[in-house]
């Protein structure tokens, strides 16, 4: 879609060669907030999870059937269950794109769901506090910032939340600019500051 080259080391690259911040990296200031005293095995082990999960609702949705590792077995029938409780049509799957020339990010889902254009973002998360539903309604705000830049409108949001029971939760989130804007400025900021020092 975007002239853009997600690289080996998650790193997005346009077309001309110019290096983007990754949503991640903008919201780092918020997960440090969340997450900065958990120790670094649990989070490795987290995003370990995280990504083989995606990949496999990936494959599920693709082919309609899949391979599953019994550690990962509970999520899978959560996306599963997810996706026969509603109608849906996903128009776009685990696609890098970029607002403008700020930030890049790779968006899980989007598409028709129940008549409705809905941004979705699929989390593995034991469970989801307070902070973290805040650190992950900025995130999908600037995902939603991506697909309305282009031309994807974008009437809902939701964190579905995969359980290891084979449960689900769809938790809706807010359309609100504030934190994401707060975080692109203290992004910028503090890149600033990097490059007056080099």
């Amino acid at each position: 879609m975007d002239d853009l080259t997600l690289t080996n080391k998650h790193e997005y690259v346009t077309e001309d060669g110019k290096k983007l911040p990754s949503v991640s990296d903008i919201i780092s200031c918020l997960s440090n907030l969340c997450y900065g005293n958990v120790d670094k095995f649990i989070l490795e082990q987290a995003a370990q999870r995280g990504t083989a999960v995606h990949e496999l609702t990936l494959d599920l949705d693709r082919h309609g059937i899949v391979d599953c590792p019994s550690e990962y077995a509970g999520y899978v029938q959560a996306y599963a269950k997810f996706l026969t409780e509603h109608v849906m049509r996903w128009v776009l799957k685990e696609e890098a794109m970029r607002y403008q020339d700020e930030y890049a990010g790779t968006i899980d889902r989007f598409g028709i769901i129940d008549d409705e254009r809905v941004l979705v973002d699929i989390k593995t998360n034991s469970k989801l506090s307070g902070k973290q539903l805040t650190l992950y309604e900025t995130q999908l705000n600037l995902y939603r910032r991506m697909l309305e830049n282009h031309d994807y409108p974008v009437e809902r949001m939701f964190i579905l939340h995969l359980m290891r029971d084979g449960e689900y939760k769809l938790i809706e989130v807010e359309r609100t600019d504030e934190l994401a804007d707060m975080c692109l400025f203290i992004w910028k900021k503090m890149h600033e500051r990097k490059r007056r020092k080099k």
